[in-house]
């Protein structure tokens, strides 16, 4: 593709050193009992960073004497050249954002099992913590992070051109910056689709922000056109030459928190008030709760009650605006703040997503009932497809205070015939049966605790499915789902400690499996892989999931060892992006598609976000290679699935994405997965 001439290769000379590495269910309040006023701004409507002491105030000021503004554009959360946001905002005085087209939730997560929406929620708020330090503003798209992608036409055929480019559109009217600032350039050497998208939107939006007659509907609503100035690249080197930026270790405190400097004495002033029953709940607006239009771009919703304090001094009075929260003391991270939500009076919670049926036998289906925020009385119901059944068909609750559980027991049994589908729950307290929504807290000690609020439901899955041995030994590595998606299907599963790896006897599991990146987290698997190879040497299968072959300070942790098999082979970085590819069966005889499951083509349907990623490369002629697949226009590759006899047992090391799979319930993928735990005791 070639370069589009309004996009400069790199900044102006004078900027070289930033080329660098770097309802009517009532309301409650989700709370405990006391309140306070949080230290900053909350977010309004702007992505403003807050003015939180004297010497933010002070830069604060100096900026009035500086016209200028800067829109830095990428495609997700740490995609951002840090020390140009902060060269700019703080070194040059400049009016600077950060536009993100996704929030982040299709990649993975080293400090925690949360995906997809969890996930962007937790990259949200660590976005949030960098401008904090760095000075920028923070706006996004609604575009959705659907995984690694390989080409920009895909990208911008997932998240719909239009729609994007006129979000993108949007934020330029509403910024009006002088200088738009791309991370990546729009072709190949971006690496990723979304990064070479997110330039070839802004290329397109720079021109039609301009444009009074593309999304007239903009300007219908107020906002002007907009012409930048210019449109620029931030050329990156990641190489031990590339030069220091000026405030290159303000940029690296953006990337962690920070300490807080103690404040005068505070003074204390207790008040109620009463939250109304027509207050929105607290689902934030980019995953489809309120305001989803109008704070559209927004990093986050904002605050449902902020607090309007009228100070006056002996130089006379001033307001100040703060969003109400939640302070804390937890007694071993100290000071924590929790923005306050708001939540339907009684919320459901399933104890598992997915309910899986091996038979047509009925399965037990726990729940627990919530009290928002006060007493509850009701009713709860499960509202199930056709050919299902559900008893009882509904069950009452009371609960007396808020915070009280009460935990219900229902039976489910499936159809005869395999088949999908999804339970929802529903509650009734006193004004008819609707929707119930569920409680899930994201709490890691580097940002507040978020509180999303997804409809309650449960995925249905009834297929066959056979086992070969239960006993499951599991290495969790980065972190993932899989050993609960094992155990709802009746495998039992243990997780295995370095000191059990070390010590304990190992011939009493049927398979060893290593979880996700195992290979980057525990470093003691650089000796003890030795005894994971003498246990399968003595009959065992060990089943070892995808690890990352490489190590970038701050981003991933290197391989502890790679030499992580028996015979030698390489982890490599080709994946397999598109979900829907077909499959080829390279050793149709083997065992691992007869035995205890017969799988079939139906069985590669279904997948979700990707086929597979760090397939294995350069491997010794005593590994099988077992399937063959390919991205479309691309050679087909043997490397996600390799299968190797190891004395008396079976060694298998696969790139297929297990961990998005299983916990999903896609019946394929488990019946692949089971007939691999099962190595051990298939014939050859």
């Amino acid at each position: 593709m070639p370069r589009p001439a309004a996009l400069r290769p790199t900044l102006p000379v004078h900027c070289a050193a930033w080329r660098n590495a770097s309802s009517a269910l009532g309301r409650a309040l989700l709370l405990a009992p006391l309140l306070a006023l949080g230290v900053g701004l909350g977010p309004g409507l702007s992505a403003q960073v807050p003015v939180r002491d004297a010497a933010e105030l002070e830069k604060q000021l100096d900026r009035l004497q500086t016209m200028g503004s800067v829109l830095y554009l990428a495609a997700h959360p740490d995609d951002e050249n840090t020390a140009v946001l902060a060269t700019l905002s703080k070194g040059r005085n400049l009016r600077t954002a950060y536009l993100a087209i996704t929030r982040g939730g299709g990649g993975q997560n080293l400090i925690g099992p949360e995906l997809g929406d969890g996930l962007a929620a937790i990259r949200t708020q660590e976005l949030l913590a960098a401008r904090r330090v760095d000075g920028a503003e923070q706006y996004f798209t609604s575009s959705v992070d659907f995984g690694f992608s390989k080409t920009a036409e895909e990208s911008l055929r997932m998240w719909g051109h239009d729609r994007i480019l006129a979000e993108v559109v949007r934020t330029i009217r509403t910024f009006r910056p002088d200088v738009i600032l791309t991370r990546f350039p729009p072709d190949a050497r971006a690496g990723h689709g979304h990064h070479a998208a997110s330039a070839l939107l802004a290329i397109e939006a720079f021109k039609a922000a301009a444009d009074p007659h593309r999304f007239p509907e903009q300007i219908a609503a107020g906002l002007r056109p907009w012409q930048a100035t210019r449109l620029l690249w931030n050329h990156y080197l990641f190489t031990d030459e590339a030069p220091a930026p000026p405030t290159g270790s303000l940029a690296l405190e953006s990337r962690r928190e920070g300490a807080v400097l103690p404040d005068n004495e505070p003074r204390k002033v207790a008040f109620s008030f009463a939250v109304p029953a027509d207050t929105p709940l607290s689902q934030p607006h980019w995953l489809g709760g309120p305001g989803a239009e109008a704070w559209a771009g927004l990093p986050e919703s904002p605050a449902p009650f902020r607090l309007r304090a009228r100070l006056k001094t002996s130089d006379g009075s001033f307001e100040v605006t703060v969003p109400v929260q939640y302070r804390f003391r937890d007694p071993v991270l100290g000071e924590r703040y929790q923005p306050l939500a708001v939540v339907p009076a009684a919320l459901v919670t399933f104890a598992d997503p997915v309910l899986a049926f091996e038979t047509q036998a009925a399965k037990e289906l726990r729940l627990q009932v919530l009290a928002g925020g006060a007493a509850a009385t009701g009713r709860v119901r499960l509202r199930v497809p056709e050919g299902w059944a559900v008893d009882p068909s509904e069950q009452t609750f009371a609960l007396a205070h808020a915070g009280e559980k009460k935990e219900l027991t229902f039976h489910v049994t499936p159809p005869v015939a395999a088949a999908s589908g999804a339970l929802h729950a529903e509650v009734d307290l006193g004004a008819g049966f609707s929707g119930a929504r569920s409680l899930v807290v994201v709490d890691h000690p580097h940002i507040p605790l978020q509180t999303l609020l997804p409809e309650a439901k449960v995925r249905l899955e009834r297929f066959d499915l056979k086992h070969d041995g239960r006993r499951i030994g599991y290495v969790m590595g980065a972190g993932d789902d899989i050993p609960q998606a094992l155990r709802r299907i009746g495998y039992e599963v243990e997780l295995l400690t370095d000191e059990a790896l070390a010590r304990e006897d190992l011939a009493r599991f049927d398979a060893i499996v290593l979880g996700i990146r195992a290979f980057n987290t525990r470093p003691a698997l650089q000796t003890l892989k030795e005894r994971l190879h003498a246990y399968v040497a003595a009959g065992g299968t060990e089943l070892v999931l995808y690890t990352v072959n490489t190590g970038f300070p701050g981003i991933n942790a290197a391989m502890v060892t790679e030499a992580i098999g028996p015979y030698p082979f390489k982890v490599g970085r080709k994946r397999v992006t598109v979900e829907t590819v077909p499959v080829r069966l390279l050793k149709p005889d083997h065992p691992v598609f007869h035995w205890p499951n017969e799988l079939r083509a139906a069985d590669f349907d279904g997948w979700v976000q990707e086929r597979s990623l760090y397939h294995a490369e350069g491997w010794d002629a005593r590994y099988t290679p077992l399937l063959g697949m390919a991205d479309p226009g691309e050679a087909e590759d043997a490397g996600a699935l390799i299968v190797a006899r190891h004395g008396k047992g079976h060694y298998v090391y696969t790139g297929l994405s297990f961990f998005r799979q299983l916990p999903d319930g896609v019946p394929g993928a488990t019946r692949l997965f089971a007939n691999l735990l099962a190595l051990g005791h298939a014939h050859d």
